[in-house]
């Protein structure tokens, strides 16, 4: 038993020799096809992780917007149109057609052209426009100030 033992130690030790060449080998391996000071670099030059940052505070600043253009201009252009409800305003085109027998069955929805939608897309557009041109003025305007 004792014969056994001893080379099932020496077949172990071996074993974890060959894996920790192994290792070795992998690392440098990955080394070589990942070049980590290279992606440093990459990432340094092209301010990508500053352009990330931009990227999620454009989407905060996106759902601010709209929320402050569903909730405050919105309502405001709604009383100025007769019916209120102008995000859903549109041509029809074709009114539905419902079965003569099942009047709850549709046969052939309405065809609408919505104009609203479009609109208060576009407000949001101009607003969030607004909001860019200002803090980019202010950002640059700050840059002015500590050149001098």
């Amino acid at each position: 038993m004792g014969e056994t033992t001893d080379r099932f130690k020496d077949d172990l030790s071996e074993t974890v020799s060959r894996l920790g060449e192994t290792v070795e080998k992998l690392g440098s391996t990955v080394k070589q096809y990942v070049p980590v000071s290279e992606f440093r670099r990459f990432l340094k030059n092209y301010n990508v992780v500053g352009m990330a940052i931009g990227i999620v505070m454009g989407a905060a600043v996106t759902k601010l917007v709209n929320s402050a253009v569903q909730s405050v201009v919105m309502p405001l252009i709604s009383l100025a149109l007769p019916r209120g409800e102008w995000e859903k305003a549109g041509f029809i085109l074709r009114h539905e057609v419902k079965d003569a027998v099942d009047p709850d069955k549709i046969l052939y929805p309405a065809v609408k052209i919505l104009y609203g939608d479009l609109i208060s897309t576009a407000i949001n557009f101009i607003v969030i426009a607004i909001l860019v041109f200002l803090f980019a003025k202010y950002v640059l305007r700050e840059e002015k100030v500590a050149k001098k």
